[in-house]
């Protein structure tokens, strides 16, 4: 499974989550095709063209994870689980199983991690899991 990591030098909540969670990444997605998978604050879990997503961001990669894409796509359209991703930055355990964000995403749809755990996961855990 393709995954993009991205992260955004000029947003403060993107400094404030590489920060946070020791990573160089803010943010990550899956592609599928010309788009990403994405679960994005405030929206839910989108489908975004490769194009709009990477203006969003200064610094993007593409890499490998084992993975399903379609455990990711069959999550379009849910809600964005801003609970669960502040319950994360706090260490409680909140969130909502049928919300997602975006790290929670992609290690629910990899092979990496067991889905129970998939919340507590950050981009830099699917970063050093992924490869080239």
């Amino acid at each position: 499974m393709k995954v993009i990591f991205a992260r955004n030098n000029a947003n403060f909540i993107s400094k404030i989550i590489r920060l946070y969670t020791w990573s160089e990444w803010s943010h990550v997605g899956v592609i599928d095709g010309d788009y990403v998978i994405e679960a994005i604050g405030g929206k839910g879990v989108e489908k975004t063209l490769i194009k709009a997503f990477k203006k969003r961001y200064d610094i993007t990669k593409i890499r490998r994870i084992p993975g399903d894409i379609e455990i990711a796509r069959n999550l379009i359209g849910k809600q964005f689980d801003q609970k669960g991703l502040w319950g994360g930055l706090l260490h409680m355990s909140v969130q909502d199983p049928d919300k997602w964000f975006c790290s929670e995403l992609v290690a629910h749809a990899s092979y990496a991690f067991d889905s129970k755990y998939a919340h507590k996961v950050s981009p830099e855990n699917l970063y050093w899991l992924s490869s080239e």
